[in-house]
């Protein structure tokens, strides 16, 4: 039997409800006050998953932000979902599930917060930093409090100098390459060794002040709790 949820197109917000032949009825279960598309679908995957006993599930999206909440959801509370996939177009599917197990828990585990450091939907970003220097940037620097943010209980949400410290080694590492002879973990004086040491004159190529990281971190941080 043919089955549709529609949910985040009524007069309530928060509704869903499930259309079969000749009815529809409201799940309370799929009540969400997520306003994002890409977040809400992963609910609703999740309910098909754990309540239906659905074992593939294929979601329909050609952006960034879907890709990383379902791998982190792969890697989660769907692990023992055999398939998952990702569609991007008509007949390109990403085996998310395969990409999983190559990534590792760990890395999926942290790719929201990190992505969401990068660009998310929700965030500004950086100027000219590409997605492929984040990801191996984060292969290479030691991020745990990125990848444990919002594991461990509601204090697991709090911006600690730990989090403050590892993020801000990730965005050093990104602005920075092998011919660079910058060591320290300082933003100023990262902001002025590329000064120096650059020929451009664009100021949006130079990495973010302090006070400018410490926001973005915040907003960061937000939008890897909406997940």
């Amino acid at each position: 039997m043919a089955q549709l949820y529609l949910g985040g197109s009524f007069k309530e917000e928060t509704k869903t409800i499930l259309i079969t032949e000749g009815s529809a009825t409201d799940i309370a279960a799929l009540e969400s006050t997520q306003q994002e598309a890409d977040t809400r679908v992963m609910l609703h995957a999740i309910y098909s998953v754990h309540n239906e006993g659905v074992d593939m599930v294929v979601i329909h999206g050609n952006d960034t932000d879907i890709v990383v909440i379902c791998l982190y959801y792969a890697a989660t509370i769907l692990q023992n979902l055999p398939e998952l996939w990702v569609r991007t177009a008509a007949e390109t599917y990403l085996p998310v599930h395969q990409m999983t197990k190559a990534l590792g828990p760990s890395k999926c585990c942290s790719l929201p917060f990190s992505h969401s450091l990068r660009e998310r939907d929700t965030t500004s970003y950086p100027f000219f930093t590409c997605k492929n220097t984040w990801l191996n940037c984060s292969y290479t620097t030691d991020i745990p409090e990125l990848e444990r943010f919002g594991e461990e209980g509601q204090n697991s949400y709090q911006i600690t100098s730990d989090l403050i410290n590892q993020a801000r080694e990730l965005v050093i590492a990104v602005y920075t390459n092998k011919s660079d002879a910058f060591e320290d973990c300082d933003l100023a004086k990262l902001r002025a060794y590329k000064f120096l040491n650059s020929r451009s004159t664009m100021l949006k190529l130079l990495p973010p002040t302090e006070d400018a990281y410490l926001l973005h971190l915040q907003r960061a941080a937000l939008a890897t709790t909406v997940l």
